[in-house]
């Protein structure tokens, strides 16, 4: 198991947990009939970053964002619990802690896990970039990313269906590992050979992908996708 990284996670990795915390209440918005990309940005804009109110101004949700870091809600399969013991520095006490850590299956990194709180954290989620801590994520940010995480979703949910069995499960003999390497590598194939990053028609072999790539809107799917419980 890779070791935990509590430095912040890179870019790509606030990018993609941001279309993930976006994508269910843009599927929602979309499915209220509202068209005008505007007002998709500004009702994402308005739960990410501060939530929802009633007509007394009283919180009803919590912002997206603070979800998405406590592991609560639509998020609760983003990460695992990893023990610790932490000594406290005055009297020396040890003591048992739990902290939420980005499941491996979605990082795909086989060098690092991120921390929640520590590599990945509520202002780092806030940011349009990590290099600037002045500006916010924007809601055509947001809409943009959930949009795209949408695109591939079906292009991923049109594999899943080869994959899994005829109850949306993973077939006797096969592990959920299989299926996030078949999904990740027939996305690549499908990414190189259609002209974004090689040659139109190109023969692109999925033993070239990097361990840790993958497609825009992962996270989203593979948070929300196909129910795909082992056996």
């Amino acid at each position: 198991m890779a070791p935990l990284d509590g430095r912040w996670a890179p870019s790509r990795y606030h990018k993609e947990l941001q279309r993930a915390i976006a994508f269910r209440s843009y599927i929602s918005i979309l499915r209220s009939g509202i068209k005008k990309k505007q007002t998709q940005e500004s009702i994402l804009e308005r739960l990410y970053h501060n939530g929802e109110t009633n007509e007394h101004g009283e919180l009803v949700q919590e912002p997206l964002v603070d979800q998405a870091i406590k592991g609560v809600g639509q998020f609760q399969g983003l990460c695992d619990k990893h023990s610790y013991i932490s000594i406290d520095g005055g009297t020396g006490e040890r003591k048992h802690d739990e902290r939420l850590v980005i499941q491996d299956c979605f990082s795909r990194s086989l060098t690092v896990r991120f921390v929640i709180g520590e590599s990945v954290t509520k202002e780092s989620l806030s940011l349009a970039k990590l290099s600037d801590n002045k500006k916010m994520v924007s809601g055509r940010t947001l809409r943009e990313g959930a949009e795209r995480a949408e695109r591939n979703g079906r292009k991923a949910y049109e594999l899943a269906l080869e994959f899994l069995d005829e109850n949306c499960e993973v077939p006797d003999g096969k592990t959920i590992e299989d299926y996030d390497n078949f999904i990740l590598s027939m996305m690549w194939k499908d990414h190189k050979a259609g002209g974004r990053d090689g040659n139109e028609g190109e023969e692109v072999s999925a033993v070239m992908k990097p361990n840790d790539w993958i497609f825009d809107g992962w996270f989203a799917f593979r948070l929300y996708g196909p129910v795909v419980d082992e056996k």
